[in-house]
């Protein structure tokens, strides 16, 4: 209950709560201004804390309720204090990296490639992703798992590091949950698909009139990524609404599926 109770909510359930206009990345940095508010206020506190719940060298990992439940509020933890994305909070990532690793625990490891996703360029970033990533030894779900941890990066260039990351050779726009793993996660993305240059809906545009031409319904799935575009502020409105124009006039190309819904969400009204 702690470890939730520390969860600011999610920009998409912000945005449903909010009355329109919306901009959505003055929506994402006030959320991220409170979350730094929190640290700044309770930063002892959560040193502390995490301190207490971190697990003895060689401990051994106990998979229960009461376990999760520590695993999770010290994670909540780490969150808070990687945010300062310095040399002291990515030591402390790497640390608990190599413990995760050592004990095997997936939660943990899935935790720190989260924060250390935020600071890509660092040495030590790059080490535990490549090494997440061999670890997972081909597990379809893990790596799954590593790319939509890279994709929901809150990083300036998300777009260009997404279209990097689909060049993966483990990525296909054939297997949904690869795709969805990557696709879906940059939609929600508010630094990556919101730009106000409008370059995120345009890619976002385009990959769903390529996976139209595979998969349909995921294509279709895809398209409902534009469905909040009525509440958001009228420049954005007008570079999504172009975007939707476009894909509705190519009716005899499109899906029914996919048509259905980019017909739908064009006529929305904010």
């Amino acid at each position: 209950m702690l470890a939730y109770a520390l969860i600011l909510p999610a920009k998409s359930t912000l945005m449903e709560a909010m009355a329109p206009p919306i901009d959505p990345i003055s929506l994402h940095k006030a959320r991220g201004a409170v979350k730094k508010a929190i640290v700044a206020a309770l930063h002892d506190d959560l040193e502390k804390r995490y301190a207490e719940l971190s697990p003895n060298p060689g401990e051994e990992l106990i998979i229960d309720g009461p376990n999760a439940a520590t695993r999770s509020l010290h994670n909540v933890c780490l969150g808070y204090l990687a945010m300062a994305k310095d040399d002291a909070s990515t030591d402390r990532c790497m640390a608990q990296f190599a413990e995760a690793r050592s004990r095997g625990c997936m939660t943990d490891k899935l935790a720190i490639l989260e924060q250390l996703v935020e600071v890509p360029d660092c040495p030590e970033a790059k080490k535990a992703v490549k090494q997440f990533y061999e670890d997972a030894k081909g597990a379809a779900l893990v790596i799954n798992k590593w790319f939509s941890m890279q994709a929901g990066a809150d990083l300036e260039d998300a777009l260009q590091r997404v279209q990097l990351l689909m060049q993966h050779p483990d990525f296909t726009l054939t297997n949904p949950n690869r795709l969805r793993s990557v696709m879906s996660v940059f939609s929600g993305n508010v630094a990556g698909c919101h730009k106000a240059d409008g370059s995120g809906y345009a890619f976002l545009a385009n990959k769903i009139l390529e996976v139209d031409k595979l998969n349909p319904q995921m294509a279709s799935r895809l398209a409902k990524a534009f469905a909040t575009w009525a509440k958001l502020d009228a420049e954005r409105q007008g570079l999504v609404q172009a975007r939707l124009k476009a894909l509705n006039q190519q009716k005899d190309s499109l899906s029914k599926d996919t048509f259905e819904v980019v017909s739908t969400v064009l006529g929305a009204k904010a």
